[in-house]
């Protein structure tokens, strides 16, 4: 392989963000699908995610008032404990 420079294919690296095997209480669903509000600063939405870089995994978190629509903080990381 060296000799004709071939090399392997390597794995991509897998982020994992998720573990739901756990005995830790379940944060209740006070909206239950009801998306509607009434008054700005009532109704806050949050969701985190992440993108591949070459340097490794950007973590990033947003929040969301759900009447204007408008993000009310966001936050980015090298670790998803952050």
């Amino acid at each position: 392989m060296r000799e004709n420079q071939i090399v392997g294919r390597h794995r991509k690296k897998r982020c994992r963000t998720t573990d739901s095997n756990h005995a830790l209480p379940i944060a209740p669903n006070l909206l239950q699908q009801s998306f509607a509000c009434e008054a700005p600063n009532t109704v806050w939405i949050a969701d985190t995610s992440y993108l591949p870089t070459v340097e490794g995994f950007l973590y990033f978190a947003a929040m969301k008032d759900l009447c204007t629509r408008k993000i009310v903080g966001w936050s980015m990381s090298k670790t998803i404990d952050a």
